[in-house]
């Protein structure tokens, strides 16, 4: 007599499979009869986002002695609102946790394990936490017999990738650390403009790296928008939240100087957001920060009970058990805290009209938006970063229900969501943000991207690769080309690698011994598209979407172990690989001499360079 075993495969563990059916818990595909559990996500995948972000919601509104969860995290640092909406587990982040993607796996498991009456399920692999949750469900619902064969793996590897590898409370220690070097080192005193109307919150550096050694601010971010404001004088008060790329805060620092020595000329401020932040503030933060945590260890003996979702039972705590902690006792609280005082004590005049920030739906725009209880003329406009913060799959820009912007203490709006495009606005009314809340704009960081567009036929043979802000995704890019190069190295000329700001490629390019051919570039994309003839992009970026944009042929690397985050997952025609083989494959039936038909939609993109519903909103005597 058959049994029939559900066997769970972790990559680069073999089959032993006799009666059953295998199935793969990361990967996409692998040659033989097996069957992707991720690739299950993605045939039903508005279904099960929807019901993650139902279950975020749930959680929320838990009555925990006698008052809802996120009521418990009320702080007087953002005004007496709530700081559950900027813990991990409701920030719902993909690109900072993979625990959301690995409770939908386990909810398909569960789906395909009792519909199928399997008896055993064998798990091979080296994921404690999983098997842990595994083997609970089995044993506590009667459900079959769970055998658990070890497969060990290099651990340094295995857990490079990890969030929050060290206890909480050391992370926490190391970003207070952090921010003292910074404030003795540093920090100067930075007043705002007083008369200025406009203030723009954004990401620092990101900006025109030639313009800035010649002491100009050009954002790039905001790209023909910082033209407009310097045509017409207007006064803006530039709040920065500095990002580790292009240049070192010493470096960010010393910019910062020069630019307000003009700023009596210029009207404009500089400021980074802690700039103003005093020993006393950071006192409170700490106050707060262990306030809060305790308040977070109380709730957890009560909350248990909440980490499943109706119809399903399995208890998924053990997988989200990091989040909870760090969210209260780690280097993503102390942060947060920290940009809240920081928010808090900004002086922002209270007669600003208009106040611009980059909007990813990020825990520190939850503090940012505290300021309207303060600034109840100013309206608040959040500029959509790009469009993969418009994605089927990235959760964080989500809510997980429509009631969280109307309970008291609830999730925080801007008065507006600028969308880049109809496409990006349809996704983000799907996800359940209000309908008169997100208006179209011109998305500027991608006007002079995309300015020139090409259909016509090319003679090169360049693939430009371009690499994205995921250490792992870089890796598997890099391990393709590698592959195909000592393979195929006939199809290409040249292969140019653009790489991501965040993680630049060029320490790790010297472990693979890459042809002179393999070549980086510092080029912008707008001097780039013209010299290739395919585009082999990461996942987690948009450059494949301006490719896509282009009609040029395009070739973009799967998710590695997470939610397909591309902006182009669902649409017909575009080739989404794992391998060098499966690359070699698609190449083969691309033209490389001829462009595709360019999508040069305002589905895609709201591209007008003279940015009317941009200047619209900056007519700072009126309101949208």
């Amino acid at each position: 007599m058959n049994i029939n075993v559900f066997e769970l495969l972790d990559v680069d563990v073999d089959s032993h499979l006799t009666c059953g059916k295998s199935y793969l818990w990361d990967e996409n595909f692998r040659e033989g009869d097996f069957i992707s559990i991720p690739k299950l996500v993605e045939e039903d995948s508005i279904f099960w986002r929807n019901k993650y972000l139902d279950w975020t919601y749930q959680l929320s509104n838990a009555v925990i002695d006698g008052k809802e969860l996120y009521k418990h995290f009320k702080s007087s640092l953002i005004n007496n609102d709530s700081f559950w909406w900027q813990s991990l587990i409701a920030d719902k982040c993909p690109y900072k946790s993979k625990s959301p993607f690995v409770i939908i796996k386990i909810w398909v498991i569960e789906k395909l394990y009792t519909e199928n009456n399997f008896e055993i399920l064998v798990y091979r692999g080296d994921n404690k936490i999983l098997a842990e949750v595994l083997s609970s469900w089995l044993r506590e619902n009667n459900l079959g017999q769970f055998i658990w064969v070890k497969k060990r793996t290099n651990f340094a590897i295995r857990n490079y990738f990890k969030l929050n590898i060290a206890t909480p409370i050391i992370t926490s220690v190391f970003t207070i650390f952090q921010f003292l070097i910074r404030k003795f080192f540093y920090f100067r005193k930075v007043d705002l403009n007083q008369n200025a109307d406009l203030t723009i919150v954004t990401y620092f550096p990101g900006v025109d790296h030639k313009k800035m050694l010649e002491g100009m601010f050009y954002s790039n971010y905001w790209g023909p928008l910082n033209d407009y404001l310097n045509d017409f004088n207007i006064p803006v008060n530039w709040v920065w939240i500095f990002t580790k790329q292009q240049i070192n805060f010493r470096q960010a620092v010393k910019f910062q100087s020069i630019l307000n020595s003009k700023s009596k000329v210029t009207g404009n401020k500089f400021k980074f957001i802690e700039n103003n932040l005093s020993i006393l503030n950071l006192c409170f933060v700490i106050k707060e920060f262990f306030r809060l945590g305790m308040k977070s260890c109380l709730c957890k003996f009560s909350i248990r009970n909440y980490f499943k979702v109706s119809g399903s039972k399995i208890d998924f705590f053990p997988i989200l058990k990091n989040e909870w902690s760090h969210s209260f006792w780690g280097s993503s609280a102390m942060l947060n805290y920290i940009y809240a005082a920081s928010f808090k004590n900004l002086d922002i005049p209270i007669s600003t009209k208009k106040i611009l920030y980059v909007w990813e739906n990020q825990p520190w725009e939850q503090s940012l938006l505290t300021l309207k209880k303060s600034h109840v003329t100013t309206k608040f406009y959040g500029s959509v970063h790009t469009p993969a913060n418009s994605t089927l799959f990235n959760l964080k820009v989500f809510p997980g229900n429509k009631n969280e912007f109307n309970i008291l203490n609830g999730r925080r709006l801007p008065d507006f969501i600028c969308a880049p495009s109809e496409n990006a606005r349809k996704i983000l009314l799907e996800g359940g943000w209000p309908k008169d809340k997100v208006i179209i704009v011109e998305a500027l960081r991608y006007i002079e991207s995309l300015k020139n567009q090409m259909t016509t036929k090319r003679v090169v043979k360049n693939l430009l690769v371009v690499t994205g802000s995921i250490i792992s995704e870089v890796v598997s890019q890099l391990n393709i080309i590698r592959d195909f190069e000592n393979n195929y190295s006939e199809y290409f000329d040249n292969v140019f690698i653009k790489s991501h700001p965040l993680i630049p490629v060029e320490e790790l390019l010297n472990s693979y011994n890459f042809q002179k051919k393999v070549k980086i570039t510092n080029l912008k994309l707008s001097e780039l598209w013209s010299n290739c003839s395919v585009v082999f992009t990461a996942n987690s970026t948009s450059v494949g979407l301006e490719a896509y944009y282009l009609g040029i042929p395009l070739v973009i690397s799967d998710s590695c172990g997470n939610f397909n985050l591309n902006s182009l997952f669902g649409v017909k025609g575009v080739h989404f690989i794992n391998s060098s083989n499966e690359f070699k494959d698609v190449i083969t039936r691309i033209s490389l001499s001829d462009r595709l038909n360019g999508r040069n939609s305002s589905d895609f993109f709201c591209l007008d360079s003279e940015i009317p519903r941009w200047k619209n909103i900056l007519n700072l005597s009126n309101s949208i």
